[in-house]
């Protein structure tokens, strides 16, 4: 559940008069807004088009799924932009950067990781089918530089579950290292540039962490 400040659809004069299912749209929510356009298809939305600007993220781990609330939790304001066909078949492509991200109480496997604050972060892909492709999940600041790859499902039925296959590669730098090194050794592996990295296989609910030298990057 997102909360919504406000909500203003502002039909043109020209599209009722020729009957348009277009609708320009502007929402205050998250301590931002979203502006953009929504394309209706009987009483369901077929296509939408939105750009992003400074909407607060602490509500993300919550969307993804009931249960990653309690294993991360994220603060940071995100700018970007969608264009994306729902139906009937998806496909569209997106681009979002979150600036001053915090990852705090990061649990994975049962471990505490460090919080880690003053990030950036890049989050761009494609829609194609009933895939989403993670072409770019970048996080990097002082501490850490972490990057991922690879598919999941669709970003709308993420909460339903399905499979998703993910490559990444992380430094974590500094006194840091040396501590959390050991305690993933068992779900990463060195890579040729001396960073660890491994695959993320299974659900989001469910992820699976599996040794292995990841080449697309």
């Amino acid at each position: 559940f997102i909360p919504i400040d406000s909500l203003s659809v502002r039909p043109s004069l020209l599209g009722m008069i020729t009957g348009s299912r277009k609708f320009p749209f502007k929402a205050r929510m998250l301590n931002g807004e979203v502006e953009g356009t929504v394309v209706m298809s009987a009483s369901r939305a077929s296509e939408i088009e939105a750009t992003v600007k400074n909407v607060t993220i602490d509500s993300i781990p919550g969307l993804l799924s009931s249960d990653s609330g309690k294993v991360l939790s994220l603060g940071g304001v995100m700018n970007g932009s969608m264009d994306i066909v729902l139906e009937p078949q998806p496909k569209g492509a997106f681009q979002f950067e979150i600036a001053g991200l915090s990852m705090k109480d990061i649990k994975v496997k049962g471990m505490n990781l460090p919080s880690f604050t003053d990030l950036k972060s890049v989050v761009k892909g494609s829609i194609e089918a009933k895939r989403t492709n993670i072409q770019e999940l970048s996080v990097t600041g002082k501490d850490i530089d972490l990057e991922i790859t690879g598919t999941t499902p669709l970003l709308w039925e993420i909460p339903k579950g399905g499979l998703i296959d993910l490559g990444y590669r992380l430094e974590i730098k500094g006194a840091q290292m040396a501590k959390y090194k050991g305690l993933l050794a068992p779900y990463l592996a060195t890579q040729q540039d001396g960073s660890l990295g491994g695959k993320i296989l299974g659900t989001i609910k469910n992820p699976r962490f599996e040794k292995g030298t990841i080449s697309r990057f």
